[in-house]
């Protein structure tokens, strides 16, 4: 019997002894994990927020600008740079606009988000993101607009104009600006001839449909449609009466809301017509375009679709629970 307890206390010796205790990493060892996980390729993933959490966590507000604005990175000088503006975002502005011009390259992904841009102009644009929801005020939300537009010159980005368009209000001295760069070859077209809309200027009716040619430069078929949306002027609903009498829709969500844009009973009847026509291909437009701006005159159409939506909805999720219950049994 003692025998039996010496042999089993010297295996339980044994085994404590190979036992490997887990290790707890020191301070610096985990920024430098967290920082090379971030950094091991030459693309910023949105992805990996959870782990640049991580890092903003460890640092002070001292090295969190330091690595913000020194980092030999810019994955890491754009990755740390909405952490760092949340901390303070009027240092977080005045940071962007004094640094405005770090035009190292950086790739960034995020789901169906992808631009190769460089550190300053990602720097903006995520700063403009935060809005007023982090108390961005109006006369710094006009210096931001103002460096992308007129500061970072030929640095400017598809994604920096395509997200700043979409809220940009239309200031007279933005006006001319929008104009050169509607010329130029740059990204964002679309969203700066929707930008132009907004002025309503007469004379901009004839500079839109001069360019709108979607046979050769299918961009302006789109840009079109939002052209529509923020201005619904008479001479252009032949665009939308023309659009779908072939056999494809092409753009189909925006021409949507651009003919709902109209608000009138000839736009209505348009819409039944294009319902009847491509059905269930585009009942989910119709649907996002009336919850968007939604319109009492259109609702004896969307109704219908919406019920219909949600039934299905229901049904598929009455049948995930079954298909649930039945793998548990199992």
């Amino acid at each position: 019997m003692h025998r039996i307890v010496f042999l089993l206390l010297c295996s339980i010796i044994v085994i404590s002894s190979c036992t490997t205790k887990p290790t707890t990493k020191t301070k610096e060892e985990q920024i430098e994990h967290f920082t090379k996980t971030i950094t091991e390729s030459n693309e910023y993933e949105y992805s990996k927020k959870p782990v640049v959490d991580s890092l903003v966590a460890l640092l002070s507000d001292s090295a969190l600008y330091e690595m913000c604005a020194h980092h030999e990175s810019p994955i890491m000088r754009v990755a740390l740079f909405p952490e760092f503006a949340k901390r303070d975002i009027h240092k977080g502005v005045e940071f962007a606009l004094d640094n405005a011009f770090d035009t190292a390259k950086v790739e960034v992904l995020g789901g169906d988000y992808g631009n190769s841009s460089n550190v300053s102009c990602e720097r903006l644009r995520l700063l403009r993101n935060l809005g007023s929801k982090y108390g961005v005020s109006e006369k710094e939300a006009e210096k931001i607009d103002s460096m992308i537009l007129f500061g970072l010159g030929e640095r400017i980005d598809l994604w920096t104009i395509h997200d700043m368009c979409k809220t940009l209000s239309p200031k007279p001295m933005y006006y001319d600006r929008l104009k050169e760069l509607s010329e130029k070859n740059v990204g964002g077209r679309h969203e700066i001839w929707m930008v132009l809309a907004r002025y309503k200027k007469a004379q901009d009716k004839e500079y839109f449909l001069q360019r709108y040619n979607p046979n050769k430069d299918s961009w302006t078929r789109r840009a079109m449609y939002q052209v529509i949306c923020e201005w619904p002027a008479p001479e252009f609903r032949f665009i939308l009466e023309n659009s779908f009498k072939g056999k494809k829709c092409y753009d189909i969500d925006v021409a949507i809301a651009a003919l709902m844009a109209y608000n009138d009973q000839a736009a209505y009847d348009l819409l039944k017509k294009w319902q009847n026509k491509w059905k269930d291909w585009i009942r989910v437009d119709i649907l996002n375009a009336y919850e968007e701006h939604p319109r009492p005159l259109f609702k004896p159409i969307y109704q219908p679709i919406k019920e219909q939506c949600d039934k299905e909805s229901a049904e598929t999720e009455r049948q995930f629970e079954e298909w649930k219950k039945k793998n548990k049994k199992e």
